[in-house]
């Protein structure tokens, strides 16, 4: 039965899913920070071994292990895959799965830890948005730059899923896994999201190889459904979440000197403080690409400057069509 937004009564109901595949460690840090809130909701899925690994086997039987070590009171659900599928099907397969059963949810990787007012501010989230079109994601991962800002929370036309997120079925059910289906759209779709040239350009191109089958990762086309529906994020000020996979054990978060790896997480108000509208507050990215852009070297800058000026006349070209 899917749970009703009514009966949502504090944030320990907010539902969770949680996925898992080989690296226990990272799971015991997260089961441990789940257990500061005890949400009495939990969804485990956890990919198989790889065959073409042997030690997967032991590495997913450990990590398997630490998710029976949830000791508090909690209705829990299983989806523990046999078979390897790797990181796309199995974290998608999983969120379906997920959206059987209930309406909204929170949504971790392994290697994701939240802070405990993520899911104070996820429960206001959900039932303030339950039905506003417009929202399409929660966002728990917040990497911009401090500022003075009369509201605990901003929206925002980013959708980062490298750490907690949330959303509801509602918004999930607009996720295709076919790239194709936005062929003839895709881009004015990604013009009216990344009106520069570079940011433009990087974006065409990794459709371009999901179109060949070069590349299939999930939170891509989860963010290609949010903007060909021209959806909003909603962001807190504070970061809620700290991603511990920057390092070798990861699968796309080797960089150990990524901007997102670092990051503390800290409290948000209470009450949480509302902007009185609902709009893309574009200071933030700008923020954080500036800052972003500080950090690279010079001869990075100096060919992503050349690559902007590419892309804006292509761009250009796209938006008098």
């Amino acid at each position: 039965m899917n749970i009703c937004i009514q009966s949502l009564k504090n944030s320990q109901e907010v539902p969770v899913l949680l996925t898992a595949f080989n690296r226990a460690n990272k799971v015991k840090q997260l089961v441990a920070a789940l257990r500061r809130v005890r949400p009495t909701r939990l969804f485990l899925a956890a990919d198989g071994p790889r065959e073409s690994s042997p030690g997967d086997t032991d590495k997913c039987r450990l990590t398997r292990d630490e998710l029976s070590r949830i000791d508090w009171p909690c209705d829990i659900k299983t989806l523990y895959r046999e078979k390897n599928l790797g990181c796309d099907p199995a974290v998608s397969s999983a969120i379906n799965w997920f959206f059987e059963h209930v309406d909204y949810g929170l949504i971790f990787e392994d290697d994701c830890i939240p802070h405990p007012d993520l899911f104070r501010f996820a429960e206001e989230m959900f039932s303030r948005f339950y039905n506003d079109q417009r929202v399409m994601q929660i966002s728990g991962l917040s990497p911009y730059p401090k500022r003075d800002y009369p509201y605990d929370y901003h929206f925002s036309r980013r959708f980062r899923c490298g750490g907690g997120w949330g959303t509801w079925k509602r918004a999930w059910n607009l996720y295709s896994d076919s790239v194709m289906v936005y062929s003839e759209h895709i881009e004015k779709i990604l013009a009216s999201y990344y009106p520069f040239g570079a940011q433009f350009t990087r974006r065409l191109k990794q459709y371009k190889a999901f179109e060949r089958g070069d590349r299939d990762n999930w939170d891509f086309k989860w963010n290609l459904a949010c903007y060909a529906n021209n959806g909003l994020a909603v962001v807190p000020e504070n970061n809620l979440v700290v991603n511990i996979g920057f390092d070798d054990e990861g699968t796309h978060t080797k960089n150990k000197t990524h901007f997102l790896s670092g990051l503390s997480s800290e409290p948000l108000a209470t009450p949480l403080r509302h902007p009185p509208f609902v709009y893309a507050d574009c200071e933030r990215e700008d923020t954080l690409s500036q800052k972003i852009w500080q950090s690279f070297p010079l001869a990075s800058r100096t060919w992503l400057t050349l690559r902007h000026y590419a892309g804006l006349i292509h761009h250009i070209k796209t938006i008098r069509l």
